[in-house]
């Protein structure tokens, strides 16, 4: 399995992935994010899942051949139409039927539409997805990366400091999945719909930040040894029978 992390910025979007990969009690450094062309924007997807399933559902979305199939004018949504929505549902039936078995796959893929609009999506094994408008997580790690993504999230967010979000929450979440680590990549697309992959020395800096940020965990634990927890509970019991009271009138 494994950890991808995405969200829509004010001007872009940017998804981030660990590289481990566990095999037969092996583990190995690998790109979980693949780039392809959509039209005149990049096109990223993130797979998390068995990474077989992921190469093989690549193969059949083809999206190194994306403009000769849609049209070096195509959208998002003419991707998700025609390509997505057909091929991933044909590889699962593909699949099963050969190895009576369901797929071990997820999906998150971005792009900017023609319109200099990020669009997000996340995918199921079976081709159902959901239209992200704000942050998603994907794999073994995504239970912990949607907690820490919802909570430090702002729909404002620039490029700048997201990229930034995203490798802090990847490397914090190796800490606690088993199934995350080694290394991260990152992708972010502006909305002019430039492409730019984060370099191997802000990486590296990028995982020094749990380290830094672990400082305010202490400021939280030492607000909740302040916070007068019999006041709080009084205060609730009070607002209950003014609201009973209420009702009894």
């Amino acid at each position: 399995m494994t950890t991808v992390a995405a969200m829509i910025c004010a001007d872009g979007l940017v998804m981030g992935s660990d590289t481990k990969v566990v095999g037969d009690d092996i583990k190995w450094s690998a790109h979980k994010l693949r780039i392809a062309k959509l039209g005149k924007s990049p096109l990223v997807i993130g797979g998390a899942g068995t990474l077989r399933h992921i190469q093989d559902a690549m193969e059949w979305l083809r999206i190194d051949e994306l403009d000769k199939t849609l049209g070096k004018s195509a959208s998002f949504d003419k991707f998700l139409d025609a390509v997505l929505e057909v091929e991933i549902p044909s590889f699962a039936r593909d699949y099963k039927s050969k190895y009576d078995d369901e797929l071990d796959l997820a999906m998150l893929i971005g792009c900017i539409n023609p319109d200099k609009k990020p669009k997000l999506v996340m995918v199921q094994a079976n081709g159902d997805y959901d239209h992200i408008t704000d942050v998603a997580a994907i794999g073994s790690g995504s239970i912990f990366g949607e907690i820490l993504l919802r909570k430090l999230y702002s729909p404002n967010i620039k490029i700048d400091f997201a990229k930034k979000l995203i490798g802090y929450i990847i490397w914090e979440i190796q800490t606690i999945d088993n199934n995350s680590g080694e290394d991260m990549q990152i992708v972010c697309i502006g909305s002019d719909r430039k492409k730019t992959i984060v370099s191997p020395v802000e990486i590296a800096a990028y995982k020094e930040l749990p380290k830094l940020v672990s400082k305010s965990y202490d400021a939280i634990r030492k607000d909740l040894a302040l916070i007068d927890i019999e006041r709080v509970k009084e205060a609730i019991e009070t607002m209950q029978k003014t609201v009973e009271t209420s009702i009894a009138q």
